[in-house]
């Protein structure tokens, strides 16, 4: 340790020394609240709010908290001064935010005490070994705060160290301990350390694309005194964190059992066995892939034409937890709206008349579909473009006959001894089904049909008329109103759609987040499935069944709540218990699975 550092821990811990510092009492709650935080910093105050039952144990008259910022450092093995500087600067804007939650908390309720929050410079692992770090660790410390950065540092720094001794020993007495995004999955013996190398949101269904760390005889893993029954998941609904979560259950050395937690949320884990008490602005899930085997069952035996292994994985049981009185608990794996669903005889109804032609459903523009059909009779309608933008977008099409369908045209004749039409769309808004009803009629009459994009979205019963998103922009609150705003009741508009199968769906599920739209599908109508189509995926329903084409590059997710108990959370998010989730790979039949 540097002597800039070793000074500041000096000087913060005699000035620690100097406060009153006091033994909880005997009538301490039961220890072992954990609060994790999908990401975020505006539940600071739920936060203190669940520390106050400990605290009022205490007989002091100031809360005292402690904010680790492990997973703030650049290096977890050197600390440059430059670094020291940078990090304490962000780290002191957190911890002057939770002490102004603290303050915010004590007024409210009429409380009379003092609110003192530390960050202790522990950078480095060997900031975490050394013994002056324990001396913030006052006897009336009320909670400890992980904030958001890099679990992997974090846990660099803390693993096997003193530091992580005495946190287990606050833990044990009832300190209350909780933190957002990185600070979640450090609470997790079986910690989410993320993507594997070149892997995304895009590819989390492929096999080897997550790291799990849960060495726990060693040093890669969460918290030596954390959650050791299921797995903690942050920013769930705010950066698709559904694909790569259903890969960690399937790993044979991962819990079977899920809890994530979305941005701006957060709710309360009681003794390793009770879920629950969620505040914040959206939800939280619990993924259940034990009860009705869907770990024991997944498999990556099927692989995409560039010969990566997609993970199949059926009958996980999913329930959403917003705020409100809703729970879970986890050793029984029972969620507090229904009975847990412990058998299911599903079936899917996706046959097609026996007069029509084959349905292909892209998840976005897939042009070398078209190359084995030189010989056909092709038509090609462009559809769902701003008006300044159709007429380029039909002309990219070259060598075809095209026909754009702006807003006021008619297919009336023009779909007449077609052999395969194939309709292409970019905006889910501008889509209007009734001028799309001639490629209905002609697809009963035997035709054989592609809908591609957006248009893939018009097949079912209903269809979410809502814009694509551009990620490539700044505004954080259309951002947030689309990935997560979906969540809530009314925020998806839904009109109807052509109805050509029973099944309504949701293309460009990943690379654009729309779990949201096809959640609010399914909960709109819960005796259809919602089918989410990832980009680089499709859907052939033809006379001899349903099947995600090998030519895929993605999984097929299958949302399907007509065994769901439906309800409503205080924010109005979507709440519901054993929802069913499948991830269907390329080359799998799309038919149900029974345990």
């Amino acid at each position: 340790m540097n002597r800039f550092t070793k000074l500041i821990f000096v000087m913060a811990a005699a000035a620690l020394l100097t406060a009153a510092t006091v033994s909880a009492q005997d009538d301490a709650p039961t220890p072992g609240t954990w609060v994790p935080v999908g990401g975020g910093y505006t539940t600071l105050h739920g936060f203190v709010e669940a520390a106050l039952p400990y605290w009022e144990t205490l007989d002091t008259d100031r809360f005292y908290a402690l904010m680790l910022p492990m997973s703030f450092t650049y290096d977890p093995a050197t600390l440059t001064t430059t670094d020291l500087l940078d990090n304490s600067w962000f780290i002191d804007r957190r911890r002057w935010q939770l002490e102004e939650a603290c303050r915010d908390v004590m007024e409210e309720n009429s409380l009379d005490a003092d609110c003192r929050v530390v960050a202790p410079p522990i950078y480095t692992r060997e900031a975490a070994e050394d013994e002056l770090a324990l001396d913030f660790f006052a006897d009336d410390l009320a909670a400890v705060y992980f904030p958001g950065g890099d679990q992997v540092f974090a846990m660099q720094i803390t693993a096997g160290t003193p530091l992580e001794t005495t946190l287990a020993e606050a833990f044990e007495r009832g300190v209350v301990m909780g933190g957002n995004s990185a600070g979640l999955a450090m609470q997790a013996v079986n910690m989410i350390a993320g993507y594997g190398e070149e892997y995304d949101e895009n590819t989390a269904l492929q096999e080897g694309a997550v790291v799990l760390w849960n060495n726990a005889d060693g040093d890669e893993r969460g918290l030596s005194f954390g959650v050791e029954n299921v797995l903690l998941e942050q920013h769930l609904w705010e950066f698709v964190r559904t694909p790569r979560l259903l890969n960690y259950l399937a790993l044979a050395d991962s819990p079977d059992v899920a809890i994530g937690v979305d941005g701006y949320t957060a709710g309360i884990l009681r003794d390793e066995t009770t879920f629950g008490e969620i505040f914040g602005d959206y939800s939280a899930a619990v993924f259940d892939a034990a009860t009705l085997g869907a770990a024991d069952n997944a498999n990556f035996d099927y692989v995409n034409f560039d010969g990566n292994a997609i993970l199949s994985m059926h009958n996980v049981l999913v329930h959403v937890l917003p705020p409100g009185d809703f729970s879970y608990d986890i050793p029984s794996r029972a969620p507090s709206q229904a009975d847990l669903l412990t058998e299911v005889d599903r079936s899917f109804d996706l046959s097609l008349p026996d007069s029509a032609g084959m349905l292909l459903l892209g998840g976005a523009d897939a042009r070398s579909l078209h190359e084995n059909l030189a010989d056909a009779s092709i038509a090609i309608v462009v559809t769902g473009y701003p008006e300044d933008e159709l007429q380029a977008v039909a002309e990219s099409f070259e060598g075809y006959y095209v026909i754009p369908l702006g807003e006021g045209d008619s297919l009336d004749g023009q779909l007449d001894n077609i052999q395969f039409i194939s309709v292409y769309a970019g905006d889910q808004t501008l889509l209007n089904p009734e001028q799309l009803a001639p490629v209905r009629d002609a697809w009963l009459n035997g035709a054989n049909v592609s809908l591609m994009g957006a248009a893939a979205a018009l097949a079912g019963p209903e269809f979410a008329a809502n814009p694509p998103v551009d990620y490539d922009n700044d505004e954080s609150d259309v951002l947030e109103a689309h990935d997560q705003g979906s969540f809530i009741l009314g925020n998806t508009n839904i009109q109807p759609g052509l109805g050509l199968i029973k099944a309504n769906v949701e293309p460009s599920l990943i690379d654009n987040n729309r779990f949201g739209r096809l959640f609010a599908l399914a909960y709109n109508n819960p005796a259809v499935l919602a089918v989410g189509i990832p980009s680089d995926a499709s859907v052939q329903f033809n006379s001899d069944g349903v099947f995600v084409p090998v030519h895929s590059g993605n999984g097929v997710f299958v949302l399907d709540l007509s065994q769901a108990a439906l309800d409503l959370g205080e924010n109005d998010a979507f709440a519901f218990a054993n929802g069913l989730l499948d991830v269907f790979a390329p080359g799998e039949t799309l038919e149900a699975v029974n345990p």
